[in-house]
């Protein structure tokens, strides 16, 4: 302030910046000061505590916010942030903060030379804009959590790269008069040493327009093939994830056949968030998250050319609803869409490089999930000694089977009364091969 003046109230150097966020229009209003001013001086909600950023010469921090929302309002923002990067960058692992009460928090990239299509500064997401055809999608979280990216691959943010960060929020006090200040932390963490594998990013999105859901309490069930052909047909998937609203009650990802028949089943949505173990049911709020290395033990190959089949199911019974409901923003209104992110070649740095590793010739595991007893089939029919390991998510040996007469087409059967429910990898080392397939436990 000028010498002599009072310095500006904690509400007044909000709004100033509040007014700098969302690119300093020159006419029109960017935030209600009564909000402001309840937050400061009445009921304002407790902030999220800054994370340290990443040490000097690892990485960097990237902020959204904040941004402010009455009790039971929700809102949607996307702001165009450039890096700045004078070289490219490959990030390893990123960092998420961010507010309890958030839906998704999603990272863009700008395509080249598009971002000065779209304003600066924060701007309100409509259906129109929502995933906005300058961008491509790259990472996205629904809680505060941690992705670090296989090793040997990682994503690449060439120089004077634009982020497009993207924020939905619902402040939760329905019954209240606190006003929360929404923002987002990202940590990326950077190695530019030695050669790298590309990670991609896709979002297989349900056509908005088809997506019609009738108030009749009948369950209703969406498929879509996903994953044409392009240019490069293999491709290999690192993490399938999964996105609806609040009458969402499953949502499952499956291998798409050649003759476009659903094949083997790759994601259950009643998984709860760490892929550990089967819940019962779908929740929409924190959905599985499946990184396929885990579970599988490499990343799962996949032709484009054959590609994916995802389902979703819905289910509406509420009197206060209307008759349909259809594609929209709030968690009211409904979506389908799922997360996947992969490589185009094999990692050298992981098993999927090994020569005597063949994940395009998985095991048959039947039944699956499996109760009491499980068979498994090799792909070329194999007969002769084998040994079979079943692991779990933390890489433990929970079971081990050795036998001398894998027996061709019929396979080999043996009990899983001793394992718990959840997710387990089975491993079989036959003629000098390893094989592999995910068994589910009931």
């Amino acid at each position: 302030m000028p010498d002599g003046q009072p310095p500006l109230a904690a509400k007044d150097i909000e709004l100033v910046r509040q007014w700098i966020l969302f690119g300093a229009p020159t006419s029109g209003q960017v935030v209600n000061p009564q909000t402001l001013d309840d937050y400061y001086n009445l009921n304002g909600m407790a902030r999220i505590t800054p994370p340290a950023p990443p040490a000097a010469g690892t990485g960097f921090q990237v902020h959204m916010g904040p941004f402010f929302l009455e009790p039971s309002e929700e809102k949607e923002f996307y702001l165009k942030h450039h890096l700045n990067n004078a070289e490219q960058e490959k990030i390893i692992r990123m960092d998420v903060a961010i507010n309890d009460e958030s839906h998704h928090y999603l990272l863009f990239q700008f395509e080249p030379g598009a971002q000065n299509q779209l304003p600066e500064g924060l701007r309100p997401v409509s259906v129109s804009n929502v995933f906005p055809d300058q961008t491509k999608y790259m990472v996205g979280w629904v809680d505060s959590d941690s992705t670090k990216l296989p090793e040997g691959t990682a994503y690449f943010l060439d120089p004077s790269t634009h982020l497009d960060l993207n924020y939905h929020i619902l402040n939760y006090a329905f019954n209240g008069d606190s006003v929360l200040a929404a923002e987002g932390y990202v940590n990326f963490y950077t190695d530019n040493t030695g050669d790298k594998t590309q990670m991609f990013s896709d979002l297989l999105i349900y056509p908005p327009t088809q997506l019609f859901i009738f108030n009749s309490g009948q369950t209703q069930t969406f498929t879509e093939p996903v994953l044409e052909p392009g240019v490069q047909d293999s491709m290999y998937v690192w993490f399938l994830s999964s996105h609806t609203h609040k009458y969402g009650l499953d949502y499952d990802i499956y291998k798409r056949n050649p003759d476009g028949t659903k094949g083997e089943q790759l994601y259950e949505g009643f998984y709860n968030t760490t892929y550990t173990f089967n819940q019962g049911y779908y929740d929409w709020e924190h959905p599985a998250n499946l990184y396929l290395d885990e579970v599988y033990g490499d990343l799962m190959p996949i032709k484009r050319s054959e590609g994916l089949i995802q389902e979703a199911q819905f289910r509406i019974n509420n009197p206060n609803e209307g008759p349909i409901v259809t594609f929209g923003l709030t968690t009211d209104d409904e979506m389908m869409l799922a997360f996947i992110q992969y490589t185009l070649e094999r990692p050298t740095a992981t098993g999927i490089s090994k020569p005597d590793y063949r994940p395009e010739q998985m095991l048959q595991v039947y039944p699956n999930p499996a109760h009491d007893a499980v068979s498994v089939i090799l792909p070329d029919a194999h007969y002769g000694p084998c040994k079979v390991e079943v692991i779990d998510a933390t890489g433990r040996v929970c079971q081990r089977v050795e036998s001398t007469d894998m027996r061709g087409d019929r396979g080999l059967m043996f009990s899983v009364d001793g394992l718990q429910s959840g997710v387990y990898s089975i491993r079989v080392n036959a003629a000098g091969a390893v094989y592999s397939a995910r068994l589910i436990r009931d």
